[in-house]
């Protein structure tokens, strides 16, 4: 069963680029991972290995199960339970500039959605 006690938010940088920022997002609206030690930032391949599964109410999307061969797995942080908060698709070039996806409390399919809107372009993601 899904506990939200027990759950660490996911979210490639560390928290001392992020030190200083008293706020729940930073300036360009991505969320301050810095402000509790179970949030982290993680850059992940479009397809990351990851089953999501959500609570009773269909939001808070979580990992529900890790593919062992998958890069998600194989990172080391990610495990069963966290809870994705996040996401930023990662420019291919110094021309694009995506804004960040704010997933907290989202519904399966907005976030689902967010997955497969995605520019073909982008190979990976940043996720809290």
């Amino acid at each position: 069963q899904f506990q939200s006690s027990s759950t660490t938010l996911l979210s490639s940088e560390s928290s001392d680029d992020q030190a200083g920022n008293n706020n729940s997002n930073n300036e360009d609206g991505r969320i301050d991972v810095s402000l509790d030690p179970r949030f982290y930032r993680i850059r992940l391949p479009r397809a990351p290995g990851i089953e999501w599964g959500t609570d009773l109410s269909f939001c808070f999307v979580y990992v529900r199960d890790l593919d062992p061969t998958g890069p998600a797995a194989f990172s080391g942080k990610v495990n069963k339970g966290d809870q994705l908060c996040e996401l930023i698709p990662v420019a291919t070039t110094d021309k694009e500039n995506y804004p960040p996806v704010n997933l907290l409390g989202a519904n399966f399919d907005t976030v689902m959605g967010s997955f497969a809107m995605l520019d073909k372009t982008v190979r990976e993601v940043d996720m809290v």
